[in-house]
């Protein structure tokens, strides 16, 4: 708004949504170590209802960016103001030369130097890289002194969200000239599992190893997900797109007396660190008000609600908060810890990256490199994640996990269904996989049903339930209700609800 001037934007539109995703367009800058040119531009920025008012957009927005880069670049030099994102785009600026050609002067002894020590340089999962390393790289590569190899599967590119770029390999291909050699045959899956990956993304070139077992892929129900557990001479690997169905798995499998773990140390730290967030806050020390803490996790989610729905990405955002707060709602539920040491006391019983045989879950960013006999997708339906503004790259990197995901396994692929869903609800896999479930199997009944249908309640006892759930906050009802559905059924629910 404040680029343009309030009294020159058309009719509806808000100065200060403009100046946000403005903002954002400017962290997109920095996170990505990008220049300011008219390419870069047409990548992210999204004032497509200014174009008509304003003939020189590209050239106000790209002068705006370049202003404001300078100034934080000159602020982080002269004063240290530097954020999270600087880190990398401070260092990025200075081996460019971007704003001032006296910063080279800073790397230039150190990078000769090491150049001239250097003889073979490997770079491993060189999808996953950012333009600060590439950048680095290049000062540092030299053909009369040493040689670089890098390896890597465009199709794992998932950690756009950290700087990196979706096209790493090629820019590799690029920069130094390398000479490219294409890699088909994969020697961890099934030969079903890559069938499944080729009819669902043709265009990867994909083979499995002559010697790969013929292997399975199959549907599971919820209510049938602890058979897959039978023989523990196998290793297993689960994944999930989403915290809490991951949170809740882990709980369900300790439950049963299985060794889990969550090979996600990253997730952990997030989610004590929310915690105390919360707390902080609503100013409500945790140790004086852990029993009510459902109810403080409802009032920060209504909060942050209104916050998050004003920004660019919003509905993205929100998806993520909501998810982080059922995870942190499930294992207050199940361990209910007392003091901010007792969660991380909690989170360590069940996130451990250490070896050892379990059954090991991962968010599948986190899971890139894991493998097992049984490999399986918790929540299958959540993938890929779609939302609102996402860019085509954004797009790219979801249909990446997908592709992650479904190759992990060396035996058996299982694809667990959430609670009340169907084969149908699995937007990506081809129908024929769908319609292999046999009736039989999709609608039998639950056992569970039958118990609850016919037992009895004293009038008595009713009014002590409904007692107690007057005392329910709203992540609590939410959880009482789900496990409802489970049990009764989306239908039975319904009909009660009407």
């Amino acid at each position: 708004g404040s680029l343009f001037g309030t009294d020159k934007l058309p009719a509806g539109l808000d100065p200060q949504s403009l100046d946000r995703e403005f903002e954002g367009l400017l962290d997109k800058f920095r996170l990505y170590c990008l220049d300011t040119n008219l390419e870069n531009l047409k990548h992210f920025y999204n004032l497509y209802q200014l174009e008509m008012q304003y003939s020189n957009l590209d050239d106000l927005i790209l002068k705006a960016l370049s202003k404001c880069l300078r100034r934080g670049y000159d602020a982080a030099i002269r004063f240290h103001h530097i954020d999270f994102v600087d880190q990398a785009w401070i260092l990025w600026a200075g081996v460019k030369e971007i704003f001032a050609k006296s910063e080279k002067e800073l790397f230039s002894a150190a990078v000769i130097a090491w150049s001239k020590d250097l003889f073979f340089v490997a770079v491993d999962e060189a999808q996953d890289t950012d333009l600060l390393q590439i950048n680095l790289l290049s000062q540092l590569i030299d053909p009369q002194h040493n040689f670089l190899c890098a390896v890597g599967d465009r199709r794992q590119a998932v950690y756009s969200f950290r700087g990196c770029i979706g096209d790493g390999l090629d820019k590799f291909q690029k920069t130094f000239n390398c000479e490219s050699f294409l890699l088909p045959v994969n020697y961890r899956c099934a030969k079903s599992h890559l069938r499944l990956v080729r009819e669902i993304f043709p265009h990867i070139p994909i083979e499995p190893h002559s010697e790969a077992a013929e292997g399975e892929v199959k549907i599971v129900k919820a209510a049938n997900f602890l058979e897959l557990f039978t023989d523990r001479s196998l290793s297993y690997i689960g994944v999930c797109r989403r915290n809490a169905p991951l949170i809740t798995t882990a709980l369900l499998l300790l439950a049963q007396g299985l060794p889990v773990k969550i090979k996600d140390s990253s997730l952990a730290r997030k989610i004590c660190l929310e915690v105390e967030k919360i707390c902080k806050k609503l100013k409500q020390p945790y140790e004086d008000n852990w029993q009510i803490f459902p109810n403080l996790v409802a009032q920060y989610e209504e909060s942050e609600r209104q916050r998050l729905l004003s920004l660019e990405d919003g509905d993205a955002r929100l998806a993520s908060l909501t998810d982080m707060l059922a995870a942190i709602i499930a294992l207050w539920e199940a361990y209910q810890p007392q003091s901010i040491h007792q969660w991380e006391a909690t989170i360590n019983k069940i996130f451990d990256e250490s070896e050892g045989k379990a059954i090991n879950l991962y968010s599948i960013h986190s899971g890139k490199g894991g493998e097992g006999d049984i490999a399986f997708i918790i929540a299958p339906e959540n993938l890929p994640l779609i939302h609102k503004k996402q860019t085509p790259e954004e797009r790219e990197q979801e249909n990446n996990l997908l592709y992650v995901a479904l190759t992990r396994g060396r035996e058996t692929l299982a694809l667990v269904l959430g609670e009340d869903k169907s084969p149908n609800d699995i937007s990506w896999l081809p129908q024929k996989y769908k319609e292999a479930i046999t009736p039989a199997a999709e609608d039998s009944p639950d056992v569970e049903v039958d118990r609850v249908q016919e037992a009895e309640v004293s009038q008595e006892e009713m009014a002590q339930l409904l007692a107690r759930l007057e005392e329910f906050p709203r992540p609590k009802l939410r959880t009482v209700l789900r496990e409802l559905v489970d049990r009764l059924g989306k239908e039975s629910i319904v009909d009660l609800l009407q």
